[in-house]
């Protein structure tokens, strides 16, 4: 059983615990050090389950650090982008790119959506 700390009845919250970020792919270690600053949101036995809009914040501000080494930043960053895919209200934008960076950007974002879906059973 899922026990609240705060209560937040307007939108359901996407969570996460320590162990899921270690199988997304970051050490234990690095797990700790992305969770220790954030207050869970439930306990459930002795697994703290944190808000993932919270662990996102956290892992950005350990990127933006420059002491980590390449292996680490690249394990952070993956988990990162697959965590921000779970929102599912995040869109990329290409801030800071040049015109045909932009371009490129909206054709493959098209080309994406208008991709049939593979998890469906197509209807022939």
């Amino acid at each position: 059983m899922i026990t609240p700390l705060r209560r937040h009845r307007t939108m359901p919250l996407k969570t996460i615990t320590r162990q899921q970020l270690q199988q997304g792919g970051v050490s234990a270690y690095q797990a700790r050090r992305i969770t220790d600053q954030l207050v869970p949101i439930a306990v459930e036995g002795r697994t703290k389950v944190y808000a993932l809009q919270d662990v996102i914040a956290a892992m950005r501000s350990q990127l933006a650090e420059p002491h980590y080494q390449p292996q680490t930043r690249k394990a952070l960053k993956a988990l990162l982008n697959d965590l921000l895919k779970r929102l599912d209200n995040v869109v990329e934008a290409p801030f800071g790119k040049s015109p045909e960076e932009k371009m490129s950007f909206y054709v493959y974002r098209i080309l994406e959506q208008s991709k049939p879906d593979k998890s469906r059973p197509s209807a022939e």
